[in-house]
C-alpha cells in the first residue's frame, strides 16, 4: 500500500510542479483574451512584448483579432499543451466563443524584465 501511495504521489507532484510553473504566463494569456472579449484592444495590445509591438502596429493587431470572430468574441479557453524552457513558455489549445465555436491557438511568451509578455500568437 505504501509503495502504491508513493507511486501515485510522485508523478502527481511532478505534474503539479510543472503545471504550477506555467500559472504566471498563463495569467497573461487569459488576461489578454479577457481584454479582447471585452473589445478593449488597447489593453490586449499592452500584453505584447516590446519587440512584437515594433513589428505589429496596434491597428494591425486589432484587425487581426477582428478577423477571427471566435477570438474577438471569446468566452473561454483551454491550454492543455504547455511547455517551459527557461524564460520562454509555449501554450497551445483552443478558444471558444459563446456559441461554442472553437479555434486552435498558440501563444509563445517570454520574460521581459520581471514580467511575462506575449512574443508570438497564432489563431
Amino acid at each position: 500500500m505504501r509503495q502504491l501511495l508513493v507511486f501515485i504521489l510522485i508523478p502527481c507532484g511532478l505534474v503539479w510542479w510543472f503545471w504550477g510553473r506555467t500559472l504566471e504566463p498563463a495569467k497573461v494569456v487569459h488576461a489578454q483574451l479577457e481584454a479582447i472579449g471585452q473589445h478593449d484592444y488597447q489593453k490586449a495590445y499592452g500584453y505584447l512584448s516590446t519587440d512584437t509591438k515594433r513589428r505589429l502596429s496596434f491597428e494591425s493587431f486589432q484587425e487581426m483579432v477582428q478577423k477571427s470572430p471566435v477570438v474577438a468574441n471569446n468566452y473561454t479557453s483551454e491550454f492543455l499543451s504547455r511547455t517551459m524552457d527557461h524564460n520562454r513558455a509555449t501554450f497551445s489549445g483552443n478558444v471558444r466563443s459563446f456559441n461554442s465555436e472553437k479555434v486552435a491557438v498558440t501563444y509563445v511568451l517570454m520574460k521581459e524584465g520581471d514580467r511575462w509578455v506575449i512574443q508570438e500568437f497564432h489563431f
